[in-house]
């Protein structure tokens, strides 16, 4: 019997050592791209709201028009040594029937009624806010300063819906480089 538990035990010994752990090979895919340098900082207007301060109703009226406010979208340490413009594409919510060249006022407590902004690019430009309208801009390198202007605009023909309050009105723009 004792030959018996010794045999058994040497087996089982053996049997431990032959064991075995089961793997799996698997395959890493590794993805990227290395983009040619562009412009590091883009701010708007400084990072400051456009602000038209107080527009008197009547003068709106009077005149159809506000004087544009002008802001500058700016382009820092730019190089040129693959990309020579940058072009942008604007979205925005928009009002009916504008073709979606004017920004709706968003709908805040006191807000005005009958006005819109549009805005133009410094080639005097109309900007279209559908996302999709590239608007193209030879850059150089280093700072870039692109100039916009904005104006309040009627929602109708003649600020018949004219309400006075307070504006405010928000838009999107995409640079990518060509």
């Amino acid at each position: 019997m004792t030959k018996n538990l010794s045999t058994f035990a040497a087996v089982l010994y053996a049997c431990l050592l032959s064991t075995s752990a089961y793997a799996d090979t698997t395959n890493i895919t590794i993805t990227g791209s290395v983009r040619a340098a562009t412009c590091t900082a883009v701010t708007a207007n400084g990072g400051d709201a456009v602000d038209f301060g107080t527009v008197d109703s009547r003068l709106l009226q009077r005149d159809g028009f506000t004087r544009p406010k002008v802001f500058y979208i700016v382009l820092e340490n730019c190089t040129t040594d693959i990309y020579k413009n940058a072009s942008f594409k604007f979205s925005a919510t928009t009002v009916a029937g504008s073709g979606d060249y004017h920004i709706a006022l968003r709908n805040i407590p006191n807000s005005a009624q009958g006005i819109a902004i549009s805005l133009k690019d410094g080639q005097n430009r109309d900007i279209k806010f559908d996302n999709q309208s590239a608007f193209n801009y030879p850059i150089s390198s280093g700072n870039n300063s692109l100039r916009f202007e904005a104006s309040l605009v009627p929602t109708d023909t003649n600020w018949a819906t004219l309400v006075p309050g307070k504006i405010s009105a928000q838009a999107t723009f995409t640079v990518s480089y060509l």
